[in-house]
């Protein structure tokens, strides 16, 4: 099996703004800058990719194997057996830290993120168009669906977490 190393999360969200009041100089930052958190014990990082045959396709992921099935109608999936980098079964994912839900290219439709656990508060539409990303801490049992509204829209995901 692969080795993980370096395993972090990357976020923020900044602009820069410039006084316009008298006798006032200088710039602020308004948000958060870039900001790293490590994950030292992270042995575990699966990727895949989902993308819409048909309207109302569903994939599901589940959370501690990495794999991704098709749940409703024949979204396309790439790399979502189960395997890591190296084609290796994945080892159960015990503690997720993060999960990551990127656009790929221009969307057409919408495209809803669930949780099976209900108290974890995922619950994010991607509207027509978006590219903004969603990142995310993910529980560490259950599953993900992954729900379109149109075809042909397609989504990176990235999970990270430990298998003791």
């Amino acid at each position: 099996m692969g080795v993980i190393s370096n395993a972090r999360l990357t976020y923020g969200l900044s602009a820069s703004g410039t006084h316009t009041g008298t006798n006032q100089t200088g710039s602020i930052i308004v948000g958060k800058p870039q900001t790293t958190k490590n994950f030292l014990t992270a042995d575990i990082a699966y990727a895949f990719s989902v993308t819409s045959d048909d309207a109302a396709d569903v994939a599901t992921l589940t959370i501690s194997t990495g794999v991704v099935a098709q749940t409703t109608g024949v979204p396309i999936i790439a790399d979502g057996d189960g395997n890591d980098f190296e084609g290796d079964a994945l080892t159960p994912i015990v503690t997720a830290y993060a999960m990551l839900v990127e656009p790929i290219g221009t969307t057409t439709g919408t495209m809803a993120v669930s949780s099976s656990v209900t108290s974890n508060g995922i619950g994010k539409t991607f509207a027509a168009g978006s590219t903004t990303p969603l990142l995310c801490q993910i529980p560490s049992t259950g599953t993900i669906s992954f729900t379109f509204s149109q075809a042909a829209d397609s989504y990176k995901v990235t999970v990270l977490g430990k298998s003791s």
